[in-house]
């Protein structure tokens, strides 16, 4: 569900404040909070957030697994060519 809901200039600030701190959209702050709010009502713990820690150590967590020889496929110049690997440009 898409909700539209004005908020002030003051609110607004705070909401994009928390999201960049988090790392996260400010949707899914304003969600988180909602969440919390109707937590008793909708039958479901509030979701906490994870810290930049958490999400770091989730992505290693997942990639622990991964053989070495996958590693070694990957480009070499994947950030600085991010263009041709993602849309087809020539590479610069």
């Amino acid at each position: 569900m898409n909700l539209n809901v004005e908020v002030g200039d003051e609110i607004e600030a705070a909401l994009k404040a928390r999201a960049q701190a988090q790392g996260v959209t400010p949707d899914r702050i304003a969600t988180q909070v909602l969440k919390e709010a109707f937590a008793g009502e909708i039958g479901q713990p509030a979701e906490s957030p994870a810290s930049a820690g958490e999400f770091w150590q989730e992505i290693l967590d997942n990639m622990k697994d991964t053989p070495m020889e996958e590693y070694e496929k990957l480009p070499r110049d994947g950030a600085s060519q991010v263009d041709h690997y993602l849309y087809g440009h020539p590479k610069r």
